[in-house]
């Protein structure tokens, strides 16, 4: 099935786009963008597609569509007419000014959420949906407060039904995925033996830390930190066996700021302890 990929062009002296229409009738057109989208059905019926959920929908719907998730509405003429509020913003725009704000956080995981699409019970919503049909056209900043308002009462929300399945992938995601998960390893092999911070390199490859903590473990099943200390346990090992160098000064060339945290890992990874490690090779050597 042919997916057409929109691309969405700003209000103007805005950082997001919306707009509320009004149409006579819903053409099938299945399409992504590397938007987030937060659609309102103010009024009328239909069928509603999004990733490999297809479900009625009615007014009051609300749903929060998450980047390059295919989507589309599809309802027959009705001279009444389908009211439609929508709000479109980019993931990057929202990560940069939100992702560190406590204040923030339970925005953050609803949109995390939106990466399958997010569905809302219009019983819930109906003050939320009143808000956003109001918006103002022509006053960017109060159409910015109605968009993280409704973002932050909708995350409060018991009810957040996700549409798409566990099993579905993003067209493309998975050659994407793969693609960023080796640049952020081959980043981390270049600079283990650095100080490197989660937050630098989620910064670094334009994530927020919580993305980059789920992405890293969903496609290595390792933690961020448990990765590193697997790279500097390596690369201390090689030295141990291959130098003359002390465990102390080792500690400090593979990345370690302190000889007890150096220890404890090397401990746990290893089940002995570093000078154990050296005598015990020296002994298979001898």
């Amino acid at each position: 099935m042919r997916i057409d990929n929109e691309v969405i062009i700003n209000d103007q002296n805005s950082s997001f786009r919306s707009f509320v229409h009004t149409r006579r009738e819903i053409e099938f057109s299945l399409h992504c963008h590397i938007e987030y989208e937060l659609v309102v059905i103010n009024s009328g019926e239909g069928q509603r597609f999004v990733g490999d959920s297809l479900e009625p929908f009615i007014a009051g719907d609300m749903v929060l569509i998450g980047p390059q998730l295919p989507h589309s509405w599809l309802a027959r003429h009705d001279p009444a007419g389908y009211d439609i509020a929508v709000f479109q913003f980019q993931a990057k725009w929202i990560h940069r000014h939100f992702q560190d704000m406590p204040e923030c956080t339970s925005i953050m995981d609803l949109l995390h959420k939106a990466i399958r699409g997010v569905y809302f019970d219009p019983e819930e919503t109906d003050a939320i949906r009143q808000r956003i049909m109001a918006t103002p056209e022509d006053k960017p900043f109060e159409k910015l407060m109605i968009l993280l308002q409704s973002l932050h009462d909708l995350s409060q929300l018991e009810e957040q039904r996700v549409l798409s399945s566990q099993l579905y992938q993003l067209p493309g995601t998975l050659q994407r995925d793969e693609r960023k998960i080796n640049e952020i390893c081959g980043h981390l092999l270049q600079h283990f033996t650095y100080p490197i911070s989660q937050e630098a390199v989620a910064a670094r490859f334009d994530m927020s830390t919580t993305a980059l903590s789920r992405f890293f473990k969903k496609h290595t099943g390792k933690t961020f930190t448990a990765y590193i200390h697997e790279l500097r346990i390596a690369k201390a090992c090689e030295m141990l066996s291959q130098t003359d160098l002390s465990v102390q000064s080792i500690a400090s060339d593979v990345g370690f700021s302190n000889i007890s945290q150096f220890n404890r890992i090397f401990a746990r990874l290893k089940e002995m302890s570093p000078r154990a490690f050296r005598k015990q090779l020296l002994g298979k050597i001898s």
